[in-house]
């Protein structure tokens, strides 16, 4: 037997496996994925001495930290389900989801310290890959009136957790007007985006008269020491060699 034959023998008692097609992802309720996270700092003495600021307000990049935290959670939860109630680990799940970009965040009252605080945020549109998941931030007085402290817009990808490449996510369900009207957002955000990368330097050159403009501006800033009225300063000399801004909770480990 010659090395053709074999390799056809061989072909035609083990054939060749075709890929698995891939499962269609269920869909999931916008609703279902609902979560929040209760800081009740107006109880917890210890908790707010944890998240005081050097000027007796709020540490907002904890807040922040939380924030982002909470939008991962969700988006899990929108993959995995509403009941799930821990990731486990990502190689056995199969794939990781990621922070792309805030994509909006707006401060709409200060963050004061003396009442509870809430985050919450849900899933409000779905790309192939990505998801938008738009969180809020609201003060609960002693009776329970609510005031929106912020409101903010996460981008989450999903990734391979093998080749690290992009991951289909699960399509939503759209149950109500409201719901229709969140996906319309992030759904309008979503092709600003696109839009925004597709004309971005790093893929379309400059146009003529963008040319001609940098190259003005470019000319009168080397040339002209007051530029725009303003005597100008360059970025190295903005350096800062030392700042010390004490938190109120580590000032005993450093002083003791």
């Amino acid at each position: 037997m010659n090395a053709t034959s074999a390799s056809k023998s061989s072909s035609e008692d083990h054939p060749v496996k075709a890929p698995a097609p891939e499962q269609p992802l269920p869909p999931r309720y916008m609703y279902d994925t609902y979560a929040k996270i209760l800081l009740p700092f107006a109880s917890s003495p210890e908790l707010l001495e944890r998240y005081t600021n050097a000027w007796g307000g709020l540490r907002t990049g904890m807040l922040m930290e939380h924030l982002d935290s909470l939008a991962g959670s969700i988006s899990y939860k929108h993959i995995l389900g509403p009941d799930v109630e821990t990731i486990g680990r990502i190689r056995e799940r199969g794939f990781y989801m990621v922070t792309a970009s805030i994509n909006r965040l707006d401060v709409l009252a200060p963050l004061s310290p003396v009442r509870d605080v809430r985050l919450s945020g849900m899933a409000i549109y779905t790309g192939t890959s990505s998801m938008e998941v738009a969180v809020k931030m609201e003060a609960l007085d002693a009776s329970g009136v609510e005031n929106t402290l912020l409101l903010g817009r996460f981008s989450i990808v999903c990734r391979d957790a093998q080749t690290h490449k992009v991951r289909r996510v699960n399509p939503p369900i759209l149950g109500s007007r409201e719901e229709t009207a969140l996906y319309s957002i992030g759904e309008n955000a979503e092709k600003r985006r696109q839009s925004l990368a597709h004309r971005s330097l790093s893929r379309v050159l400059p146009s003529s008269t963008e040319a001609e403009e940098l190259n003005s501006v470019y000319l009168q800033y080397a040339q002209d020491n007051d530029l725009f009225g303003y005597e100008h300063v360059w970025m190295g000399e903005t350096n800062l060699e030392k700042t010390m801004l004490m938190f109120p909770q580590e000032r005993k480990s450093v002083f003791t």
